[in-house]
């Protein structure tokens, strides 16, 4: 089994760092934390330079970032990670004063492995994170207000023995010949499992989609990995016309899905998530939704505000969903970054085509793992999600962004589902409006 141990949520020590001493004078060190002055609270997340932040909204250098925390007995002698999901912009990692190492992502999710510091005791965790404006990785050519900070979840993860390294959904309607009516939608629900174990594994996928709490699919098929090893399952139901409600953003139907992959020592693999029912195409620069054309009415999206930096708290990016809703916009584009998948969630229910800038940054391997597995593939069965693509400003024409371009459309086509779309092209998709929310007023920027 996985365990998750949260370590957001609650206030972390913080002191900014103007005069870039702290490593010098060893702030990573936890008996010099009673020395330091003009040291507060922060909460995590959250972005220290937010404009709701008296103190240091204007700040823009290096802090600090300090907290302790300790693993249970059930961590001992398993292979254990320290997760961050979206660190503004720089950081550097340190427990009980070792570096263990380093990070330049913003937008990215990435881990270290902590195995040696699992053993039930306290530990001391210190972070320094530089905050100023030549610290960015990302390609940006537009003048954006930068935000600082661990603005996204922090958590601690044993890694199990059997995992998910890749999954999928294929959608494809099914006419009749004849009528050419909507006969049956045919799922194709790929799963590529990992045995990380000295064992071969034997057991069971068990795949249940419910609709109105009333069973639509119900079944289960057998897996055998053999240890150290990967193995590639597939499975394809069909929904017939019957029980058929397809989604849109008019009638944003979803269906609970729920798949288990486990044996008779207990499920390893839980999936519990919303999907959707419908097929995308895009021809030329016309997006095709459940085989007819799609007319856009758009909308930026913007994942950060004066207010709260990059950490928007729930109930604002609710409030802009229904105020989005109120104008007719029925697709979304973020402004910088990538969104998150409570955003794409929230898409989906409302309904909401997502176009998903993806951060256009040179990645390593295990960036590029880290990258998929922890975002890309958290929201591959979200039905809001059209197509990934670059931020719209990017020229593709410049040689070294155009050869970046190429290695995200490989890692894209690469990947089991062949319907993820990506395009690295500037386009408004044929847009009949689209909008951006200025003081409170929805602007039309096409006229």
């Amino acid at each position: 089994m996985e365990d998750v141990i949260s370590l957001t949520g609650e206030l972390w020590r913080f002191a900014v760092d103007p005069n870039g001493e702290g490593i010098e004078q060893e702030w990573f060190l936890q008996e010099n934390q009673p020395y330091l002055e003009e040291k507060t609270r922060i909460a995590v997340p959250s972005c220290w330079n937010r404009r709701s932040s008296t103190e240091f909204k204007d700040y823009e250098g290096v802090a600090w970032y300090w907290r302790t925390f300790r693993t249970p007995k059930s961590f001992s002698n398993k292979k254990v990670f320290l997760f961050f999901a979206q660190i503004a912009h720089k950081a550097t990692i340190y427990i009980d004063g070792l570096e263990i190492g380093s990070f330049h992502g913003a937008f990215l999710p990435f881990k270290f492995d902590i195995s040696k510091f699992a053993d039930n005791n306290t530990h001391f965790l210190a972070i320094r994170i530089d905050g100023k404006p030549d610290a960015n990785r990302y390609i940006s050519t537009e003048k954006v207000t930068e935000y600082f900070g661990i603005f996204g979840e922090v958590y601690i993860r044993t890694e199990k023995t059997l995992t998910l390294e890749e999954r999928s959904m294929e959608t494809v309607l099914r006419y009749d010949e004849i009528s050419h009516k909507l006969n049956f939608a045919e799922l194709t629900f790929s799963f590529y499992v990992k045995n990380a174990a000295e064992e071969d594994y034997t057991g069971e996928i068990s795949i249940k989609i419910t609709r109105d709490y009333v069973p639509v699919i119900n079944i289960k098929r057998p897996i055998d990995v053999l240890k150290k090893n990967s193995r590639l399952s597939k499975i394809v139901v069909h929904i017939n016309k019957e029980d058929l409600e397809l989604w849109t953003p008019k009638s944003p139907n979803l269906y609970k899905l729920s798949v288990r992959i486990g044996n008779d020592e207990g499920g390893m693999i839980y999936i519990d998530e919303n999907i959707g029912i419908r097929e995308i195409n895009v021809i030329g620069e016309q997006i095709m939704l459940n085989g007819a054309p799609f007319e856009i009415q758009g909308g930026d999206f913007p994942i950060d505000s004066e207010k709260y930096g990059y950490s928007n708290p729930r109930i604002d990016i609710l409030d802009r969903f229904k105020r989005m809703k109120n104008q007719n916009i029925n697709t979304i584009r973020s402004n910088q970054g990538i969104l998150t998948p409570f955003i794409i969630e929230l898409a989906s229910r409302y309904g909401f085509l997502t176009l998903v800038d993806i951060p256009v940054t040179h990645l390593t391997t295990n960036e590029k793992q880290t990258f998929f597995n922890d975002y890309i593939d958290a929201i591959t069965y979200q039905p809001s999600v059209a197509l990934y693509t670059i931020n719209f400003v990017l020229d593709p024409s410049d040689p070294k962004l155009n050869k970046l371009i190429l290695d995200y459309e490989k890692m894209f086509t690469n990947r089991l589902d062949p319907t993820r779309y990506f395009l690295p092209v500037k386009t408004n998709f044929e847009a009949k409006t689209w909008y951006q929310e200025i003081d409170g007023k929805f602007i039309d920027t096409l006229k």
